[in-house]
């Protein structure tokens, strides 16, 4: 690279903005957050920072290892290195919360800065991402090749600056909590009560799903080959103006937002067996959920569950593509059965799938096929029933000087084939969800392996669900 300085100033300034954006997003329900052009400044030149120390450090490890170190032992070396050893990540990190302070609270000493009330619960959290995230990330960087780094710093620099934000959040968050518990004493307010002595907490159990219903409408019977590694990433905005009844009507006054986003890792295994390739896939899934009912509101943000993509088997010939798979979700937070709003489901699903992709000549007809079994929620006793959604998506290509361009349509429909139980007995008449959406489309296709996709899905039947229109927005790379 001619210019490797510029590129990281730039791939920074924009990238890790962006996390900072979307962090805002998440948190506060807006994309800009202040001082946004500082910011962007900021992280132009600690990104220069970043790839200075890399180069420095890569080259040192590898002098003080030798040429015949295992690649996996000397990545992971210096990983430790930058990240722990050396101290440069933790030093990196309080620089960044040091310019946080002086743009949040006006111009003071860094001195002044660190001894602010957030900083003390910030450092725990930041020295707990550099063990467990930063670490094996650095490792799997220094393993890929030098032209192959770029993308995936490119990716960290979003993830690096959401867990700077949600850090700095978060800190800010406990130091008010504990501020004022010192100052007034413990005074918890539930509020919500109230809504939740009907049994349910509305939004989290009935009517609801574990997998994002919509989401696979883009070639789903189509993933990595065998020794290729892809990541797939998945946001939408939802919002739900009605809770509706088993006639699509809304019988109280209601109002969420939901926004999610979810990077998925598939990679493929160096098997083939008469055309059967093998994949694995991860996937955690990150929500912000607001919910107001009547005068009563709540608002959650964590990982809501975690999606063990366990075995999927995939068969090409042609212009015709098969996936079958199975899939385990877990829950990803805690749950709390007299809070308004969850993002945990406080259970376990089971989940089949399949999924058939035909792409003749300029046109591709997709569709995917899941059935979501579930187990009880322990804390409310609420059994969900099974449920059956088909995701579909017809695109063509019209303009041949765009050849990678694809205009279509998509949506999904679902439908629940057993009630809902709690304590053992129907909930409401079995509350069996069924919804239809249907909207456009676009997908560019930008190399093989590497597109992004914009959707919007207008929810035509929704009955014993939420209302609304999902936004989504979809982008992946190989590894």
């Amino acid at each position: 690279m001619a210019h490797p300085y510029i590129l990281a100033f730039l791939k920074f300034a924009c990238l890790a903005t962006f996390g900072e954006c979307l962090r805002g997003r998440i948190v506060a329900g807006r994309w800009i957050v202040r001082a946004v052009l500082v910011r962007a400044l900021i992280w132009g030149c600690l990104g220069v920072w970043i790839a200075f120390a890399f180069q420095v450090i890569d080259a040192g490890v590898g002098h003080l290892l030798g040429p015949g170190a295992p690649a996996v032992w000397r990545a992971l070396c210096a990983s430790v290195w930058i990240n722990l050893l050396s101290g440069y990540g933790f030093f990196m990190m309080t620089a960044h919360f040091v310019t946080d302070r002086i743009i949040d609270d006006g111009w003071q000493s860094p001195w002044r800065a660190l001894q602010h009330p957030s900083f003390s619960p910030w450092a725990r959290i930041v020295m707990l991402t550099l063990v467990c995230f930063w670490v094996p990330a650095h490792t799997i960087t220094f393993l890929l090749p030098p032209a192959w780094r770029v993308v995936f710093a490119a990716y960290l620099g979003i993830a690096l600056g959401l867990l700077l934000s949600f850090s700095n959040a978060r800190a800010r968050r406990q130091a008010r909590m504990a501020s004022a518990m010192a100052g007034h004493g413990l005074a918890l307010a539930l509020g919500c009560m109230g809504v939740l002595a009907a049994g349910r907490a509305y939004a989290t159990e009935g009517g609801g799903s574990v997998y994002p219903t919509g989401v696979n409408t883009v070639m789903p019977a189509i993933l990595p080959g065998p020794n290729e590694t892809e990541l797939f990433n998945y946001i939408v905005d939802v919002p739900m103006p009605s809770l509706n009844n088993a006639k699509g009507r809304s019988t109280v006054p209601f109002r969420a937002n939901l926004f999610a986003y979810a990077p998925r890792l598939v990679h493929g295994w160096d098997v083939d067996y008469h055309g059967l390739h093998l994949e694995t896939g991860v996937s955690p899934v990150l929500q912000r959920k607001s919910v107001r009912v009547g005068d009563s509101s709540d608002f959650a943000m964590n990982m809501s569950s975690f999606d063990l993509q366990a075995l999927y088997l995939t068969w090409s010939h042609g212009n015709v593509h098969l996936m079958v798979g199975q899939d385990f979700w877990f829950p990803g937070s805690t749950f709390n059965r007299r809070a308004l709003a969850n993002v945990s489901p406080n259970k376990v699903t089971f989940m089949p799938e399949g999924a058939v992709t035909w792409m003749p000549g300029r046109w591709e007809v997709s569709v995917e096929f899941t059935g979501q079994f579930s187990t009880i929620n322990p804390a409310t006793h609420y059994h969900d029933g099974a449920l059956f959604d088909l995701d579909y998506g017809i695109g063509y290509r019209p303009f041949r000087r765009l050849p990678k361009l694809q205009v279509g349509i998509q949506g999904n429909f679902a439908n629940q084939f057993s009630d809902d139980m709690q304590y053992g007995v129907p909930y409401e008449n079995g509350y069996r969800m069924r919804n239809f959406t249907i909207g456009p489309q676009f997908v560019y296709s930008i190399r093989r392996g590497m597109g992004v996709a914009l959707k919007w899905q207008h929810n035509v039947v929704s009955h014993n669900t939420v209302g609304g229109e999902r936004f989504w927005v979809q982008f992946a790379f190989p590894l």
